[in-house]
């Protein structure tokens, strides 16, 4: 699900913002504010305070009193870690480059996808890093001299080599294998049901409130960033997330349901030491009753098969768009693209060659080591299935979405 962000009057909002240091005030009652695309300057004598007000933005040092927000989050309750998440960078006077490195390979370092273990591991430098290294350089005016080792550059051209490594980053998505904002979201409204005696001091505004409450104080850090909540819950909660985030969508990944299930069943018997705490970690059971399990209408095929249904034929199906399965490995790139319009983004040039993503102690803890586990290279592959034929064809006529007539509201099926 994608969680639609807020505009903000100002990019950052400096208020009545104090730090005092032994009853000395460094910065006294200091306000100022900054839009988009807007560039200040805090000038004054040595002790004014300037690298002190950098210092209380960045988190370095902690204010007094008053307050900081960029793109309207409170800067001055979060970590050092948690600012930089938002999407403040900061650029010192001394520039910190990699002198023995040339302009390129400065900003190839600095590419995402290279800064985790593994992904340092697995980095290549490929036409998508090529083209972006190519499009900052341009930004900050050195284009021309990629291939230059970054000592021979002016002071002032290693100013703007550092301003571009922070360009290189691409902080504008937020996305997690999974997350517990939906667990929130039902436990709270199970609590603020007839069930609970004290739901009488509840009506819907004040429910609305606590329930949305949760996914902006959850993804506080992430607040304009564009936000993906992966639960398969959703799609059963599509009025209460059109009440609440207009502006929101809902993609739901969809496959044949009986691959669905043979893949789940060919991870179980690659694991034949593991128990599974999607079977509740029962070592009896046979391919047929973990069939039965799974899609079950409270199993984790069955449900997300029904709730995406209530999606399909409800009144909310508006904001909601099908990517199939067979789409996405056989021709990834207009896959992405459909997504990115689908939300509104412009286009990132994806790497399907060198995707990277496990959940490894994720995974083992529910007894199913590679559950998450995601193949290197982007592509269909055919295979045979390992479920009985009687088994298989009983999902014959789950795939609703490949039925064009049954689309009457014109949900988006790529």
């Amino acid at each position: 699900m994608l969680i639609g962000h807020q505009p903000k009057e100002f990019l950052l909002a400096v208020e009545a913002l104090t730090v005092s240091f032994d009853g000395f005030k460094a910065v006294n009652d200091l306000s100022f504010y900054v839009e988009e695309n807007e560039i200040r300057v805090i000038i004054g004598p040595n002790g004014a305070g300037k690298t002190t007000v950098l210092d209380l933005i960045c988190g370095k040092t902690k204010a007094t009193s008053g307050s900081i927000q960029f793109r309207g989050q409170e800067l001055t309750k979060m970590k050092e870690n948690e600012i930089v998440q938002t999407g403040v960078g900061r650029k010192f006077q001394t520039p910190s480059i990699f002198e023995d490195l040339t302009v390129f390979e400065n900003l190839e370092i600095s590419y995402p996808r290279g800064r985790t273990v593994f992904g340092s591991l697995a980095f290549k430098r490929d036409a998508v890093v090529i083209d972006r290294v190519e499009e900052v350089a341009e930004m900050i005016f050195l284009k021309d001299r990629l291939d230059a080792s970054a000592a021979e550059l002016s002071h002032g051209q290693k100013q703007w080599l550092e301003i571009g490594m922070l360009l290189m980053q691409n902080p504008r998505l937020h996305a997690g294998m999974s997350g517990p904002v939906g667990g929130f979201f039902t436990s709270l409204l199970g609590q603020m049901s007839g069930a609970n005696e004290f739901s009488v001091f509840l009506d819907a505004t004040q429910k609305k409130a606590i329930l949305k409450g949760v996914f902006e104080n959850y993804y506080a850090a992430q607040r304009e960033k564009v936000v993906f909540d992966t639960n398969r819950l959703w799609c059963s909660k599509m009025a209460a997330l059109s009440d609440m985030f207009p502006d929101a969508r809902v993609i739901a990944c969809v496959r044949e349901t009986a691959w669905i299930v043979d893949s789940i069943e060919s991870l179980i018997q690659r694991n034949a030491f593991e128990m599974s705490k999607i079977f509740s970690f029962d070592s009896g059971g046979t391919v047929y009753s973990r069939a039965e399990g799974v899609s079950s209408g409270n199993g984790m095929v069955g449900f997300a098969l029904n709730a995406l249904k209530e999606a399909y034929f409800g009144a909310h199906s508006k904001n909601l768009m099908l990517l199939r399965y067979e789409t996405l490995t056989r021709s990834p790139a207009a896959a992405m693209q459909a997504v990115y319009d689908f939300v509104g983004e412009p286009l990132f040039q994806h790497d399907f060659n060198n995707v990277v993503f496990d959940a490894d102690e994720f995974d083992a803890r529910l007894g199913t080591p590679g559950l998450h586990r995601v193949g290197r290279q982007v592509k269909h592959e055919t295979r045979e299935t390992i479920l009985p034929p009687d088994i298989f064809r009983r999902y014959e006529d789950d795939n609703f979405w490949n039925n064009a007539a049954l689309n009457k509201h014109r949900v988006r099926v790529v």
